[in-house]
């Protein structure tokens, strides 16, 4: 009983072991901060982000503070990203080459008229402050409606801690930064594109492409929506959404999710689409599916092998250990009664 005692604490040691390495992680705060330093031609003055009002070709900088509150060292990834939309309907300033989730002229996408001209990659020394110059230039030709983007900046993973197999979190800081000419008013609009459908995580979606090609940012927009099989008239897919966002100029998809096969046939797609100022988009369109779209088997492993391949080692010392301590208890009863 004493051994078998020994065999479930040492194989509760495995299973402690194996959890505290998969969650080792930095889990600390962001130890650095970035703030913008208000621009001459800020608008509103009360907000944290830049709110611009230029005029065409104008050439002008933007200036950030990045604070580096750790007691090392640290590098940031610095970019100037321009706002798209994201397929949960969010905007978002995280990506670095936006050229294919923008519409309109490249003249007018932010990644071209704001530049970080500096090295990409920037080392703040300990407990120190670093100036991040932006370059700002504007378009030749006048514009209505807004330019929207923001300053990207990431902290890059630390070396040693990588060498050394540990897990780090990645922190980003994002200063938003909208740009426009005048205060002339830009009407808003959506337009629908084509429908597709693809396997994503191991999932049958329906993905309708869409735009919103004025330079206009659309804000709390519901989105209701479904997927119709017209061989049997059965609604397989919806989407309900609300307080969602679109970016200005930027395309998306309106990514339906399925639970079962899509199977071959002819389906029907309608969504409405309403934003905060009341206007609203209706769109109806049909499409064809060829090829069934499958459903995929979950990967359900998801611990790493050398986990299991350390509890099974444990065990089979315990039991090798278990085997040696009752064998010599054996010799020594043996020796005893001779």
């Amino acid at each position: 009983m004493k051994y078998l005692k020994y065999l479930v604490l040492t194989t509760f040691f495995a299973l402690g072991f194996g959890w505290q390495a998969s969650v080792s992680a930095d889990a600390t705060a962001p130890l650095f901060s970035v703030k913008a330093e208000q621009h001459p031609n800020q608008i509103d003055k009360k907000v944290s982000y830049f709110d611009l009002k230029l005029s065409p070709k104008d050439s002008t900088q933007l200036k950030l503070k990045l604070s580096n509150n750790d007691k090392e060292q640290a590098v940031f990834a610095i970019h100037a990203n321009a706002a798209v939309t994201n397929d949960n309907l969010i905007i978002d300033y995280s990506q670095n080459n936006a050229g294919r989730l923008l519409t309109g002229p490249a003249d007018f996408h932010f990644n071209r008229i704001v530049n970080y001209s500096g090295p990409k990659i920037v080392t703040v020394p300990a407990k120190t402050i670093a100036t991040i110059v932006v370059d700002v230039n504007m378009p030749q030709q006048p514009f209505n409606g807004i330019i929207e983007g923001g300053i990207y900046i990431t902290k890059q993973l630390d070396d040693k801690i990588k060498e050394q197999g540990g897990m780090q979190n990645r922190f980003s800081y994002v200063i938003g930064c909208v740009i426009r000419e005048n205060d002339q008013q830009v009407q808003p609009k959506i337009v629908a594109k084509t429908i597709k459908t693809k396997t994503q995580l191991y999932r049958p979606n329906v993905i309708w492409k869409m735009s919103a090609p004025n330079q206009i940012n659309i804000s709390d927009v519901t989105v209701d929506g479904d997927i119709t099989d017209l061989q049997n008239k059965k609604q397989i897919m919806s989407r309900h959404e609300t307080q969602r966002q679109i970016a200005p100029t930027s395309n998306f998809n309106l990514v339906f999710k399925g639970d079962n096969d899509l199977k071959s046939g002819r389906y029907l797609a309608k969504v409405v689409m309403k934003d905060k100022q009341g206007h609203i988009w209706r769109f109806s369109q049909h499409f064809t599916v060829g090829t069934p779209v499958k459903t995929q088997m979950v990967k359900r492993w998801t611990m790493n092998w050398w986990y299991w391949l350390l509890i099974i080692l444990l065990i089979i010392i315990t039991y090798k250990l278990y085997q040696h301590f009752k064998q010599k208890k054996q010799i020594l009863r043996h020796e005893k009664k001779s």
